[in-house]
């Protein structure tokens, strides 16, 4: 493409060296300039040594002495651990019945529908299964539970 003389030319990026004059000059003129002294305002001045120094208006009140009783900390017996194994070896008993229930029930439902050249024998078989399923893990967490 062609120069366009309507285009402005872009300004050249300045060097480090002029940057780091720049930066001396700057630096320079801040050390020579005199600061302005900030005017006395005895009313301001009153109210900072009033907040600053005077007495405290509103105390904050003494912490309550507390007397919690805690419950003492259960204490399971048996050898480190074994509660812990008895809880998963219950839920997963209970999750292997839940499965096996509805395979079982599935085959069940199958063989019925070999036998009778049907098509619902399995939809029944496996709805049955998940029912009896769920009340037999139901049934075997309530009675492997904590007793109380």
């Amino acid at each position: 493409m062609a120069n366009d003389s309507s285009q402005p030319e872009k300004p050249k990026l300045p060097s480090d060296d002029d940057i780091q004059a720049r930066f001396s000059k700057i630096r320079d003129d801040l050390k020579n300039m005199e600061l302005p002294e900030l005017p006395d305002d005895k009313e301001l001045r009153a109210k900072i040594d009033k907040v600053t120094q005077g007495p405290v208006a509103s105390r904050m009140p003494d912490v309550p002495e507390m007397n919690i009783n805690r419950p003492a900390k259960k204490t399971v017996t048996g050898t480190p651990g074994s509660y812990n194994y008895r809880g998963l070896g219950i839920g997963m008993s209970a999750a292997y019945s839940l499965l096996g229930s509805m395979v079982v029930g599935f085959g069940l439902g199958w063989a019925f529908d070999k036998y009778t050249h049907n098509n619902y024998g399995m939809v029944v078989g496996s709805l049955l299964g998940s029912v009896l399923g769920i009340v037999s893990a139901i049934w075997m967490i309530n009675q492997e539970g904590p007793k109380q």
